[in-house]
């Protein structure tokens, strides 16, 4: 079977550059990932041309750049690396369904669906007043369900998932108590 290449920036630098090596080791998918590409914007035209065959990127990102080819059936969703469902694409199978294993699953877990949780964080230097810590934490908190600010992202086709403080310490923790020989499995996978 002929590999279906996708574009990247350079292996392990990105979302697009991961999940494909991930992907192809949990689950045997025939993906070649082909790194290089200075961002999405020459990914897309790398495709359209014909160089590439597909992408791997968040359905945020999907929705705004390719609405309209997916609208037209250029583009095609195949499969969700995410833990839940997206509701607007409830009829794509998860890629986590597909891990016949334990190790399978477990990479598939910590490369694909735990970076995004911690992608974006707001974080405060060390030392900093744990009732500043609240404080800053309840307004985020409160502008995350803010009807304007919600509007907002809407109008931008734009999702907000927050992740609660307690779940980010969780998964950061989890990485540093990984099992020397799967950081050395994960490494090997992404750095090819």
């Amino acid at each position: 079977m002929t590999p279906v290449s996708f574009g990247g920036q350079a292996p392990g630098a990105t979302f697009s550059d991961t999940v494909p090596r991930i992907l192809r080791a949990a689950l045997g998918l025939p993906v070649k990932p082909v790194s290089g590409y200075k961002g999405t914007t020459e990914v897309r035209v790398a495709i359209e041309s014909g160089e590439l065959d597909g992408n791997c990127l968040s359905w945020e990102s999907g929705k705004a750049t390719g609405a309209k080819a997916m609208e037209a059936g250029d583009i095609i969703p195949l499969l969700q690396v995410v833990p839940k469902p997206i509701r607007e694409i409830p009829q794509v199978p998860l890629a986590i369904n597909y891990a016949r294993t334990d190790d399978a699953r477990q990479l598939i877990e910590l490369d694909v669906h735990q970076p995004p949780v911690f992608a974006r964080p707001f974080m405060l230097p060390p030392g900093t007043p744990k009732e500043r810590v609240q404080m800053l934490r309840k307004a985020f908190e409160a502008t995350m369900k803010d009807k304007e600010f919600l509007a907002d992202t809407e109008k931008a086709r734009m999702t907000t998932a927050p992740v609660a403080s307690g779940e980010l310490e969780k998964v950061v923790q989890g990485i540093f108590d990984l099992d020397p020989a799967m950081v050395d499995k994960l490494k090997e996978i992404l750095l090819k």
